[in-house]
């Protein structure tokens, strides 16, 4: 179904999956893995780095269009994209070598898989 076609009273809440009235259920893993719903950290960090790179590529082409052939400003912009596809190359690389490593010694319900709705 496309999301236009979804009604706002449709999308759950994700705050509601957690009991706030029992503080014993507001562990570190229900805040890492969401509890029962789609919210949770990790999800959280990845639309963060997310928006980072964005923005961060939306500055980069910014600063190229305003260069106006100056090569320093063309290098510091292709520069800036490099360095933003990288860090996100990274943050990605890293989530899959902590998953594997947690997987391997049993840890691997502790490190979420982000959840698609």
């Amino acid at each position: 179904m496309l999301l236009a076609q979804n009604s706002i009273t449709d999308v759950d809440n994700p705050a509601s999956n957690f009991d706030i009235s029992s503080p014993s259920s507001l562990t570190i893993t229900s805040f890492l893995t969401g509890g029962t719903g789609n919210f949770s950290l990790v999800n959280l960090a990845f639309f963060l780095v997310g928006l980072i790179f964005f923005a961060n590529l939306v500055i980069a082409a910014v600063t190229y269009i305003t260069s106006e052939g100056s090569p320093d400003s063309i290098s510091k912009a292709n520069s800036r994209f490099t360095t933003g596809l990288i860090g996100l190359v990274i943050v990605f690389a890293s989530f899959v070598i902590i998953k594997l490593v947690a997987t391997i010694f049993g840890f691997g319900d502790f490190v979420p898989v982000i959840d698609t709705p």
